[in-house]
């Protein structure tokens, strides 16, 4: 068989882009000559642990992403590397290796569950019988529970940090749940009632048939006492799905129950911590939740004391038990409804922003409010502004005012006889720029339900005092007074990174951007001027790189914009045009991290870019 030799890279990147070499056959102090590798399976590259998996000739290997070392191909599967440990398959087996490929659990399981990565016991299937029973294992192979079980969940916690397991045996065509210990310790016997986790909370839920209505379930919680013993709560109709305002987030430990159409609140001992005497409850948010009784709304603590009083309308939507998304506190605040009216309220009730708005705009956690000191509020189907103590600071006016970045947002007027005007407002309500012929709007689009995928408008916004707006079709960047820095001559050229659109090209910490004009692509600096004299077909970017693709040529480029590699047709090269490695133009691929790929005569290399100060 022809030897097909290859190169095999790593390439440390310093100011100057030197060169360095991994050890292998024919060393040179330059670089050196590896084989070629079939594949890399781009599926499971996460920079897992620095290992790189690929494929050749079918079998799964690893390459060390650190020195460059190649893992013999033997395994006919190969999965991430965490804690110096993967989990592999040769045949109908599964074991684990380190990264010298040495055996930790020898090959004879059926399957290893992935929590072998993180815990000292894991659960594991041999086949018996012609049969999958489940059973554990230690790190090293040692057999924990016998192999006897139809599944065996992985480990989760409880409120002690204690791991237990849900194990699932069949008897006479039906399945019984138990739950075990890590030390296989029975702590519930097995039962016909199914046993799940609770989320990714503490505890566990039991499922009962509900005798009165067919098809549906009556609930249980279950936890375990330090010593080891079950604790279980009543039956309800329902408990909850946990959510980070329900358990864990704020330190309350409750979860929210329903019965007889009243809800409440237990703890982790399966104890009532709140009555159930409420219509509707939402989660606890920083300590507080609203709750429904008698027709309205009002705030109570983790004991269940009222510490806002019931007079709000939150009833938005025909919910059984919630409220709508606003009625709980972020950062110390909280949206209320009253009358038909908005306004927030801080945790002791007191009223921050008055109630007298049709609308108020609640970025995300108030982070508005919090960091910019401002709120849009809107009357009438127009907005201002207003302060964090109430006060307006610029009149209802605007049909839109958008999210601020760095102190400054998009306003959108109607002027008669004009229509449809922007301009640009600062967080002191100072208009800096208006009646701007110009829109910072497009469109991207996002699957909706049925509809398929349908254009929603979206926003740009300033960064690093610029944003990219459009003008008689083309796009140009302004700066906070309105004045174009870069003229509009551009067909594309966003200042966004929202991952919905179709790319966000935004300058970067270096000052750089992609731009397309006229079907090709380049890099603009946001003082306007052009990187590079070609122009490309495309334009790939990443946190460190921009990769360059045109017809039969390639460039590499750091986000400085400083060339690393240049490729054309078929032969790569280096910063002093010295010939690299022959490839398959526009081959290049980033696949994770620093690490890229590239075909040669249908056979896949890898190039790693270590950085050094």
């Amino acid at each position: 068989m022809k030897k097909i030799l290859s190169i095999a890279l790593i390439f440390i990147l310093s100011f100057s882009f030197h060169l360095y070499a991994i050890a292998a056959d024919n060393y040179s102090p330059e670089y050196s000559i590896c084989p070629l590798i079939e594949q890399i399976d781009n599926s499971l590259i996460r920079s897992s642990d620095g290992m790189i998996a690929y494929l050749q000739n079918g079998k799964y290997g690893y390459i060390n992403e650190t020195n460059g070392e190649i893992l013999p191909a033997q395994y006919d599967r190969a999965y991430d590397f965490k804690n110096g440990l993967a989990l592999v398959r040769q045949g109908e087996y599964m074991g684990a290796i380190d990264k010298a490929s040495n055996v930790l659990i020898p090959f004879e399981y059926n399957c290893i569950s992935s929590s072998i990565l993180v815990d000292e016991t894991i659960p594991a299937s041999k086949i018996i019988d012609g049969v999958e029973k489940w059973g554990k294992i230690d790190i090293s192979g040692n057999v924990i529970t016998p192999f006897q079980y139809n599944s065996y969940d992985e480990c989760c916690s409880d409120k002690n940090g204690i791991g237990m397991n849900i194990i699932v045996q069949e008897k006479n065509s039906e399945k019984q749940y138990s739950l075990v210990d890590t030390n296989g310790n029975t702590i519930v016997p097995f039962g016909s009632n199914e046993i799940t986790k609770n989320q990714d909370r503490e505890g566990f839920i039991i499922k009962y048939p509900n005798p009165d209505i067919r098809l549906s379930y009556l609930y249980q919680f279950c936890n375990i006492d330090e010593n080891g013993k079950a604790l279980f709560s009543d039956i309800y109709d329902y408990i909850y799905p946990n959510n980070d305002g329900a358990l864990g987030s704020d330190g309350n430990n409750l979860m929210l129950v329903r019965k007889d159409d009243k809800l409440g609140y237990i703890d982790l001992y399966g104890k009532v911590a709140v009555p159930l005497i409420y219509d509707k409850a939402e989660f606890f948010s920083e300590g507080l939740s609203a709750v429904k009784k008698d027709g309205k709304w009002g705030f109570i603590n983790t004991y269940g004391e009222t510490v806002i009083n019931f007079e709000y309308d939150f009833d938005l939507y025909n919910n059984s038990y919630y409220c709508s998304w606003y009625a709980c506190f972020q950062n110390g605040l909280s949206l209320v409804r009253k009358d038909e009216k908005f306004g927030i309220i801080n945790k002791s009730g007191d009223i921050v922003i008055p109630i007298e708005y049709d609308e108020i705009k609640n970025d995300y956690n108030f982070k508005c409010l919090i960091e910019n000191n401002v709120i849009p509020v809107n009357v009438g189907g127009l907005w201002g502004l207003t302060d964090i103590n109430g006060t307006l600071i610029t009149e209802c006016l605007f049909s839109e005012i958008q999210d601020f970045h760095e102190g400054y947002a998009f306003i959108k007027e109607d002027v008669p006889g004009i229509g449809e005007r922007y301009g640009i407002i600062n967080t002191s309500g100072e208009i800096t720029a208006r009646y701007l012929n110009i829109t910072p709007e497009y469109y991207y689009s996002a699957f909706h339900g049925q509809k398929g995928w349908v254009k929603f408008p979206h926003y740009t916004y300033f960064n690093n005092g610029l944003s990219a707006v459009q003008a008689d079709g083309k796009w140009g960047y302004i700066n906070t007074s309105g004045e174009f820095v870069i003229e509009p001559w551009l067909d594309t050229a966003l200042t966004d990174t929202t991952p919905f659109t179709n790319g966000g090209y935004d300058f970067n910490k270096f000052g750089y951007a992609k731009v397309f004009y006229n079907g090709g692509w380049n890099i603009i600096h946001r003082y306007g001027y052009l990187t590079l004299n070609e122009w490309w077909d495309k334009i790939i970017e990443n946190d460190d790189y921009f990769i360059c693709q045109g017809e039969n040529r390639d460039k590499i480029i750091s986000s400085s914009c400083e060339s690393v590699f240049y490729g054309e047709n078929g032969e790569l090269y280096n910063e002093d045009s010295e010939l690299i490695l022959k490839y398959e133009p526009n081959s290049i691929v980033h696949i994770g991290g620093n690490i890229f790929s590239y075909r040669h005569e249908g056979i896949t290399g890898v190039l790693i870019v270590n950085k050094t100060n």
